[in-house]
């Protein structure tokens, strides 16, 4: 979440040609900790940016890479 209002947000989400971003809007249902649930507005996205988001507007350019996110 880069920025929000009550329940409603902007996300930055990875355009298809991986390079260029979007800044989304997104209705928040609720948040919890350091966690946001998104209720709607991710309709088409592939991958939400999650890291940097802070230092990026709609025109940066960036470089994609994946966290493993499972745990043995």
């Amino acid at each position: 979440l880069v920025e929000g209002d009550g329940k409603m947000g902007y996300v930055y989400t990875l355009n298809p040609d991986l390079r260029t971003v979007k800044k989304n809007p997104v209705r928040i249902a609720f948040l919890m900790k350091d966690k946001v649930a998104v209720s709607s507005g991710l309709d088409d996205v592939g991958q939400v940016i999650t890291d940097g988001v802070s230092y990026l507007t709609e025109t940066s350019v960036v470089r994609a890479v994946s966290h493993d996110t499972t745990s043995k």
